[in-house]
């Protein structure tokens, strides 16, 4: 390799290993606080470090001590959680596939702290690498870090950074590494209502050959998980699905975590039935928006448009999910050459989305309103007007046939 490529290589690795650090610090400073002003891993607010990342944890920790089969039961799991949180108060369920649960296994091999610090650093690495990959200018890194979802993983360890970071890495890198980004659509059989339009539009768009790898990723996760746990927790998880559902359509967690139209719509008092309709009808019509826009070539502004409308399919999302937000934002300015290169209406929207998880969290608190949802077609709609043929490309494709004749 030569001396100025391994330079380069070297310079970034520093980058992403300080935005790591940085990562860490927070979280480093966060537990110290909660040390030693709560009780145990409880901090003085009464809630959990961490938080969210004890559900990974604990299932782990129940597949290693042969539990596996209770896994997404409620009185085992928090029974595990209260070994180790002596007074948690709250339980924290197991929702996901056994293809998670391969990694959560391996994070349980070390202790609940340094797991949490273990999948931080990593998936903030990762995160950092697709910002970079997608957008390089150095102040992308800054505000992806401090956008409201992400920031948010530094109390709350979730899986939205590790999301983005497949979902950018895969976008970006779909023309010139056809199979790596398929691949990494594949990762995503560990959260596939997230991926549910990734191979609708490789498919429509005729990128097979990420199809393909896609398809192959997402088959030998599953096998993987078959091999290592059996059948039985894929059955569990099935049947699981409806008390998942649940927790959203009976509105079971603090309203400001809520991140779909159905979830907010039965917030502010809408039937199931309503709710149902609406969300199913902007579903559609944004997996609709996807397919006519990757049917026209799959650009960066399509790209864009697929990751915004994957927070718009399912109707269990969470904060936490709408870095996805973050990428379609990304790729849009990536598209128009950079931030000053787009329309003030454009900035607007794009800022726009880069705050609605804080106020879907704050002001959400109190008046559920679809502020998420908002972001994702506002974001659809600025991808569709920059995909569209501007006048003097329509006045050139007219001029053609008329020196033709």
């Amino acid at each position: 390799m030569p001396v100025k490529k391994a330079w380069a290589w070297l310079q970034r690795f520093g980058l992403y290993a300080g935005a790591g650090a940085i990562g860490l610090f927070i979280f480093g400073a966060n537990v110290f606080y909660a040390l030693s002003a709560g009780d145990g891993l409880i901090m003085a607010n009464q809630r959990l470090i961490a938080g969210d990342f004890m559900a990974f944890w604990s299932a782990g920790r129940m597949t290693l001590e042969g539990s596996i089969d209770h896994v997404h039961e409620a009185r085992p799991i928090y029974e595990e959680q209260l070994r180790h949180a002596p007074g948690l108060e709250v339980v924290y369920l197991w929702h996901h596939p056994p293809t998670f649960l391969l990694a959560a296994t391996g994070l349980a091999f070390a202790p609940y702290l340094g797991a949490a610090a273990l999948f931080l650093a990593f998936t903030g690495g990762l995160y950092a690498l697709a910002t970079r990959a997608i957008t390089p200018a150095p102040a992308a890194l800054f505000f992806a870090a401090m956008a409201p979802a992400s920031a948010m993983h530094f109390g709350n360890v979730q899986t939205g950074l590790l999301t983005a970071a497949l979902a950018g890495l895969a976008l970006v890198w779909l023309d010139r590494r056809p199979l790596a980004a398929g691949a990494l659509v594949g990762l995503f059989a560990i959260k596939p209502h997230l991926a549910v339009l990734f191979p609708l539009a490789f498919a429509v768009g005729g990128r097979w050959r990420a199809f393909a790898a896609a398809a192959a990723a997402t088959l030998g996760l599953v096998g993987l998980s078959l091999w290592a746990f059996g059948p039985e927790p894929w059955r569990a998880f099935f049947e699981n699905l409806a008390n998942a559902q649940g927790m959203v359509t009976d509105q079971k967690i603090a309203p400001g975590t809520y991140a779909t139209l159905f979830a907010n719509l039965r917030g502010l008092g809408a039937p199931v039935w309503a709710a149902g309709l609406a969300h199913a009808g902007s579903a559609l019509a944004a997996a609709l928006s996807v397919c006519v826009m990757w049917r026209s070539g799959g650009g960066l502004s399509a790209r864009a448009a697929l990751a915004a409308a994957s927070t718009l399919i399912s109707p269990y999302l969470f904060f936490y999910d709408l870095t996805l937000l973050l990428v379609a934002a990304a790729l849009i300015v990536r598209e128009a050459g950079g931030w000053s290169h787009l329309a003030r209406w454009e900035q607007g929207v794009l800022a726009y989305c880069w705050i609605a998880p804080g106020l879907l969290f704050s002001v959400g608190s109190h008046v559920p309103a679809p502020f998420a949802a908002m972001a994702g077609w506002a974001l659809i709609i600025v991808a569709m007007r920059r995909a569209a043929p501007k006048p003097a490309e329509i006045g050139q494709a007219d001029a053609a046939p008329a020196r033709q004749r």
